[in-house]
């Protein structure tokens, strides 16, 4: 027996203005199946975790650039 699903998350690349979005919205529709699509309005929590991946992954990599450099 497979698993059935009933809804996607998408997630997009940058946040899109609302009067800028309506093509997406408009497009998103038209997958057959789609009953609905409501947009997620950001907030500070989103900022703050993007900051923050972005800046552990910065400190990773200077992380890294260091290891190199004690072994080269």
């Amino acid at each position: 027996m497979t698993d059935r699903h009933n809804s996607y998350i998408v997630v997009l690349e940058n946040d899109v203005r609302e009067d800028d979005a309506e093509h997406i919205i408009n497009a998103l529709r038209m997958v057959r199946g789609v009953i609905s699509v409501s947009p997620n309005v950001g907030s500070y929590q989103d900022t703050v975790a993007q900051e923050r991946a972005y800046w552990d992954w910065v400190n990773a990599l200077h992380d890294f650039i260091d290891e190199r450099r004690k072994n080269a």
